[in-house]
């Protein structure tokens, strides 16, 4: 029996929380599967023992573990470490039209997880590393810098967001606020020729809002 297990963000402290999800009055809530509880005892116990979560960032356990033995949420972003597979790293979403979990990649077919466990790795997810993802990559730290008049940056994952990167990641910091990033190669069609330069996610996000 596949395991039923959700993960989202604590309103209270926006920190990760697993568990099994409770809905109801407009609100959702998440009981930790640390304590234990059966998915069918959940509701007697969700008031005094789940924590409010931001619907938005709700993602379900695929039931599947990456080549480390990760496990493997929506939302997670998966790459194939020393392949050369276009449209990588890749989102994992869950298709409702055709009810299958999958790696949606940017501007090509999506794939299946069969096998998953041989061949993907885990290497953030797109609510802490929305700069993993091209076409994030372009709403976030590779839109117009409205507040330099230059031109684009180019947003580098924070360490400790990502704390097992590919192994073809390079440790390097902000020019700016010397935060420790990662530095790895773009996406195909993607050049650093295309920036004024690279900064950290958080530094690419206030630029491209003008607050840099």
């Amino acid at each position: 029996m596949r395991e039923i297990l959700f993960r989202a963000k604590r309103i209270d402290n926006g920190e990760w929380i697993q568990g099994y999800l409770w809905s109801g009055n407009d609100s959702s809530y998440i009981i930790p599967h640390s304590l234990g509880i059966n998915y069918y005892e959940k509701e007697k116990r969700m008031m005094a023992f789940s924590s409010e979560v931001n619907i938005e960032t709700v993602c379900q356990y695929t039931g599947l573990a990456d080549r480390e033995g990760r496990k493997i949420f929506e939302g997670d972003v998966i790459v194939i470490p020393h392949s050369d597979k276009k449209g990588f790293p890749a989102e994992v979403r869950y298709r409702e039209l055709d009810s299958w979990f999958c790696i949606d990649r940017t501007n090509y077919v999506p794939i299946s997880l069969n096998g998953v466990q041989y061949w993907g790795e885990v290497v953030g997810n797109v609510f802490d590393n929305p700069e993993l993802i091209e076409w994030r990559r372009r709403r976030l730290g590779a839109t117009e810098g409205k507040g330099t008049g230059k031109g684009r940056y180019l947003a580098m994952p924070l360490v400790e967001h990502v704390r097992k990167p590919p192994k073809y990641w390079m440790k390097t910091s902000c020019p700016i606020c010397g935060r420790e990033c990662w530095d790895g190669p773009l996406p195909e069609g993607i050049t650093e020729m295309m920036f004024v330069g690279k900064l950290c996610t958080t530094c690419a996000m206030q630029m491209a809002a003008g607050r840099g």
